[in-house]
């Protein structure tokens, strides 16, 4: 426990002549909090939120820290996938103000669909510790109706990731919403990532770490 009375404070005051005020408020200063908010990103812990109607918050929301490993160095998928996926979220972070000017949402949508045990919610947890996010676990059977929803909404943070695991089997609705090849439909902005068995290309890397030697690849696949 720290005393606020032993902490010392440092300040620092730097002074700009007046024929540089322009300057120092319209660049300076903003470069400075930026850089300042991303030294507090880049610090900042990973956590980890359920819907929790006993936690005593006003939210609903009960915390704890994310001390998932996962990386996109060690998931094993789809190379050319897990590639686009990357540009795509450093896209999505970088064009925060464009949303702003242009009056839409700072929002993205992903659906990952595939089998149970093919990595779904570790590549959620890898994207959360990539982006320094929150991660918001939602389950739909646990919302009592749409006050409760928009309650549960409103007590997210930005720079967030909102998870709704199952979403088919939730009965909102999205029964026989299948393409041809078994694709589930999405929202046109979404973007969909199917997590399927591993392909030889995803084998490659998880067997890095799995420490199968290379002969031992072909043999798996064959």
């Amino acid at each position: 426990m720290l005393s606020l009375s032993h902490m010392q404070h440092s300040k620092s005051f730097y002074g700009f002549h007046n024929e540089h005020k322009e300057t120092v408020l319209k660049k300076y200063l903003p470069n400075v909090l930026k850089k300042a908010m991303e030294i507090k990103d880049d610090k900042k812990a990973v956590k980890l939120l359920t819907v929790d109607y006993y936690s005593g918050t006003i939210d609903n929301w009960s915390a704890v820290v994310l001390n998932h490993p996962a990386t996109f160095e060690c998931i094993a998928m789809d190379p050319d996938k897990k590639t686009e996926l990357l540009e795509d979220l450093d896209m999505f972070v970088r064009r925060k103000e464009y949303y702003r000017r242009v009056g839409r949402d700072w929002k993205r949508g992903y659906l990952f669909y595939g089998p149970p045990g093919t990595g779904k919610s570790s590549l959620i947890a890898t994207m959360a510790n990539y982006l320094k996010f929150y991660a918001y676990d939602l389950d739909l059977k646990e919302v009592r109706g749409n006050s409760d929803m928009m309650k549960l909404f409103i007590g997210t943070k930005n720079r967030s990731i909102i998870v709704i695991e199952d979403i088919d089997a939730c009965g909102v609705g999205l029964q026989n919403q299948e393409t041809e090849n078994d694709s589930p439909k999405s929202n046109d902005d979404d973007d969909k990532v199917e997590m399927s068995y591993c392909t030889h290309g995803g084998f490659k890397v998880a067997s890095s770490y799995l420490q199968v030697k290379d002969e031992e690849h072909l043999e798996l696949f064959e």
